[in-house]
């Protein structure tokens, strides 16, 4: 099963924590906004579905290496512990 959970940077170079609990999920970004709320679409789904509140829920996909998360809005995270 792939995993949205871990260390993310964004494009603005902020750091994001994703926890999950079984399809929910918490975004938080580091000295940011949120906590905002999500969850998986089923089980074995690597797509999710974020309440950003002041924007528009937002649905992100994870890349088959699960490496990045590219994001209905155009933008992508990417894993933090890639990044080298």
């Amino acid at each position: 099963m792939k995993t949205f959970e871990g260390k993310w940077v964004d494009f603005a170079d902020q750091i994001i924590l994703v926890t999950e609990n079984k399809r929910s999920l918490e975004v938080r970004y580091h000295n940011g906004p949120g906590p905002f709320y999500g969850q998986t679409l089923n089980l074995y789904s690597f797509v999710i579905n974020v309440d950003f509140e002041e924007l528009s829920p937002s649905t992100g996909v994870l890349s088959d290496d699960e490496n990045i998360i590219f994001w209905s809005n155009e933008t992508k995270w990417t894993r933090v512990d890639c990044i080298l």
